[in-house]
């Protein structure tokens, strides 16, 4: 396939360039954001960040000291907060993950790397506000089950812990395992599964069994409708 460029012609008006870019999008402001323990920051345009996050456009907001240019999120991975920025000017970023797996330890165990990065990734864009980037990872984690054909297994101390219960990756979770309720739940030999592990909390069974029991047990209710999933912001007229 051909590759496609745009230029630019050398006398053409500002008013030109600035159709390539949407209405009101500035790139001359950025702004630096320390990430984790790291001492250099990342630097992202101001006006990329605010138009896809609510929490840095209310950051940089005044009176709040981030208005000067400077974000801390100490709690936050650099490595996931990165692939984040990557998204922003790129969202075609996340094809480029590697093709996920299964894997099956000697014991017989099976885990599949790929889903790890993915709640975490999901965990930040709730904090940070994006429902973009949280619909996107979400698409993501239904590829991955759809590719692997092995639902994620151990994350709900993670999912119940960092997501509020309105979260609609709670929802899917629960729909993952309310889909394959059944006696072979506990045949996994992997110590870390939520069947297995104490730290799995009580609600999550709890909601497992109420899905099961209200009509979601053994349905694929994400191939069915994974708009259900979604989060669709209202827009500033309240459409």
């Amino acid at each position: 396939m051909q590759e496609q460029s745009i230029s630019v012609r050398d006398n053409g008006s500002d008013s030109d360039t600035n159709k390539l870019l949407p209405p009101g999008l500035c790139l001359k402001t950025t702004i630096q954001v320390f990430v984790g323990t790291e001492s250099e920051p990342l630097i992202v345009h101001k006006d990329i960040l605010c138009a896809s996050s609510e929490f840095f456009k209310n950051a940089c907001k005044e009176p709040w000291k981030e208005s000067a240019g400077t974000v801390e999120l100490p709690a936050t991975k650099p490595q996931i907060f990165e692939v984040y920025a990557r998204w922003l000017y790129s969202p075609n970023v996340l094809a480029l993950m590697e093709k996920p797996v299964r894997v099956t330890a000697a014991n017989g165990a099976v885990s599949v790397p790929a889903y790890e990065p993915l709640f975490h990734l999901y965990a930040l864009g709730d904090m940070l506000q994006d429902s973009r980037f949280k619909n996107a990872i979400l698409d993501k984690i239904v590829e991955v089950r759809k590719t692997v054909e092995y639902a994620p297994m151990c994350f709900s101390a993670f999912v119940y812990g960092e997501l509020p219960p309105s979260s609609p990756l709670r929802r899917l979770y629960v729909d993952f395992w309310a889909a394959s309720s059944d006696g072979h739940w506990f045949d996994t030999k992997n110590p870390a599964d939520d069947c297995n592990s104490p730290d799995a909390p009580m609600e999550f069974f709890r909601d497992v069994l109420k899905k099961f029991k209200t009509g979601g047990g053994g349905r694929k209710l994400w191939e069915e409708d994974i708009c259900q999933y979604h989060e669709h912001p209202k827009a500033k007229n309240g459409a």
